[in-house]
C-alpha cells in the first residue's frame, strides 16, 4: 500500500508485479538471487511506479528535506551560472539548498537524472522538459507525483499539471526578427535547436514576418538535431541562402555563427547583420545586439515559486507564469534600406 506520505512500497510492488514481498526484498538486496525474468519484471514496476528502496525512504521520513534539485540541459551555456546565483541567494535566506545536475542530450536522461536525486533526497525539483516521447513522459510523470516531490518547469511547459515558468520566447524572436525588418533585411536566417525550448521562438521568428505581410522562405530556418559539425552546417547554409541576418537562437549556436563567419571572413554588421538570443557576456562584448532574460527576475520568481509550493502544496492552485524578454541594441545590425 502507499504509505501515509504517498511514497510507493513494496507492497505496491509486490501486486503491481504478482511477485511476493520476499522475492522482490531478495531482488533489491541481491539481483543475482532471482531469475533474469523476475528481475526484469521488478525492475519494470519500480521504473513504472517510481519505488525508492526502504533504506531510502526512511531517510525521506526521518529529515526536515529543504533540498532542491535543479537539472540543467545544456551544460555550455553559461547564462546558466547567473541564474544558478540568483536562485540561490533567495532560496539560501529561506534555508533551502540546491543541488545541480546536468542532464545528457537524451530523452531518457532526466528521468534518470529524477531517479537519481531521489535519493539525496529532495522535495522540490527544477527541470526544462524536453520529451516528445509519450512513453518517457508518463514515467517522469509517475515518478514524479509518487514521490511527493514538488516539480517546476522552466522554459517550457510540457505537463498542465504542474507549475510552470516560462520565459515569453515568441515575443523574444518576434522583437529581433522585427527589429531587422526595420533595418531592410527580408532574407533572415533563423539557427537554432529542434527541441521544445525553441518552438515559441520559431513561432514568433515566423509571426513577425506574417504581421509584416513579408513572404517567408521555410530554408531560412536551421535546426540542429545535435552539435556535431554545427560551424561545418551553418557555413554551409549561409553560403547557400546567403542571408543578409541572422538570429541564432541559442549560446552554443550564436558562438558557433560567429566562428562560421570569421571561417567565411565576413564582417559584422557590414557583410551581414547579427541578432543572438541570450545576453551573454561575449555578445556584450562583440557589440551584438541580444534579447536578453531578466535574470535577477527570473531567478527570484524561480526560488519564490519553488518554496511556495513545496510549503503551500495543498493549498494552491497550479501557476503557470510567463516573462518577457528584453532586446538590447549594440551595434551588429546594419541598416540596408537604400539610401
Amino acid at each position: 500500500m502507499v504509505d501515509a506520505m504517498g511514497k510507493i512500497t513494496i507492497n505496491d510492488l509486490a501486486e503491481y508485479t504478482n511477485i511476493s514481498k520476499s522475492t522482490i526484498s531478495r531482488a533489491l538486496r541481491s539481483p543475482d538471487s532471482v531469475s533474469p525474468e523476475k528481475l526484469q519484471i521488478i525492475n519494470a514496476a519500480i521504473n513504472t511506479l517510481g519505488y525508492i528502496p526502504n533504506y531510502y525512504a526512511s531517510n525521506l521520513r526521518a529529515m526536515d528535506n529543504h533540498n532542491i534539485g535543479y537539472i540543467i540541459n545544456d551544460v555550455q551555456n553559461p547564462f546558466f551560472s547567473n541564474l544558478i546565483q540568483s536562485i540561490e541567494t533567495t532560496l539560501n535566506q529561506a534555508s533551502y539548498k540546491l543541488l545541480i545536475s546536468f542532464s545528457k542530450p537524451d530523452q531518457n536522461s532526466i528521468n534518470e537524472k529524477v531517479k537519481e536525486f531521489m535519493f539525496f533526497p529532495i522535495s522540490g525539483l527544477v527541470f526544462s522538459p524536453d520529451i516528445t516521447n509519450q512513453e518517457i513522459k508518463q514515467r517522469l510523470l509517475t515518478q514524479l507525483k509518487n514521490q511527493n516531490i514538488y516539480p517546476l518547469q522552466l522554459f517550457a511547459k510540457l505537463y498542465d499539471d504542474f507549475d510552470s515558468i516560462i520565459v515569453n520566447d515568441f515575443h523574444g524572436t518576434f522583437l529581433a526578427t522585427e527589429r531587422l525588418i526595420h533595418s531592410g533585411h527580408r532574407n533572415i536566417l533563423l539557427i537554432g535547436f529542434d527541441n521544445l525550448v525553441f518552438q515559441e521562438r520559431i513561432a514568433g521568428y515566423k509571426q513577425a514576418f506574417q504581421d509584416y505581410n513579408i513572404p517567408l522562405n521555410p530554408n531560412n530556418i536551421l535546426l540542429l538535431d545535435n552539435r556535431e559539425f554545427m560551424r561545418d552546417r551553418i557555413v554551409t547554409k549561409i553560403l547557400t541562402a546567403k542571408p543578409t541576418a541572422v538570429i541564432s537562437i541559442s549560446d552554443i549556436v550564436g558562438i558557433n555563427t560567429i566562428k562560421a563567419l570569421q571561417q567565411l571572413e565576413m564582417q559584422i554588421p557590414n557583410d551581414i547583420s547579427l541578432i543572438h538570443y541570450d545576453d551573454s557576456s561575449w555578445a556584450n562584448l562583440l557589440g551584438i545586439t541580444t534579447i536578453g532574460h531578466p535574470i535577477e527576475q527570473l531567478g527570484k520568481l524561480t526560488a519564490e515559486t519553488l518554496i511556495d509550493g513545496i510549503q503551500n502544496a495543498e493549498k494552491r492552485s497550479i501557476k503557470h507564469q510567463k516573462i518577457d524578454p528584453i532586446l538590447f541594441n549594440r551595434n551588429s545590425v546594419k541598416n540596408i534600406y537604400p539610401s
